[in-house]
């Protein structure tokens, strides 16, 4: 029996710990996470050609999640020009509820919000 509630312990700390894993076709979910727990989204880009995904965090002065990480990750191709994966990592850090919107544009550009290409996350954190 002890051997049973160990196995189960373990099962909800790792659980708990996990991060979840989003892309762009999961825009528009809303995802729940607990406090400490991170949220990994991957979206393909190609710097290239000059567009960026930038983040906004809604509300701006939240507190309930933070960006600890971007990186781009090279494509398998060898072709020059060639696109790879970027790599947002957020953490959750209180109960609340926030927005994750992301925008594929050239950063030296007015975003325009109707024609970019974007992503939403809603966050619920608890």
């Amino acid at each position: 029996m002890r051997i049973l509630f160990n196995f189960i312990a373990l099962f909800m700390l790792v659980a708990c710990n996990k991060s979840l894993e989003l892309k762009q076709s999961d825009s528009g979910l809303t995802i729940e996470l607990d406090k400490g727990q991170k949220a990994v989204i991957r979206l393909s880009e190609n710097p290239t050609t000059g567009y960026d995904w930038i983040f906004e965090i809604e509300p701006k002065k939240q507190k309930t999640i933070s960006v600890i990480s971007s990186k781009f990750i090279v494509g398998t191709s060898e072709l020059i020009g060639s696109g790879g994966i970027r790599e947002y990592k957020f953490k959750a850090h209180k109960a609340g509820k926030t927005f994750i919107h992301g925008y594929y544009v050239r950063p030296w550009e007015k975003l325009d919000k109707e024609t970019a290409l974007q992503v939403h996350y809603e966050v619920e954190v608890k």
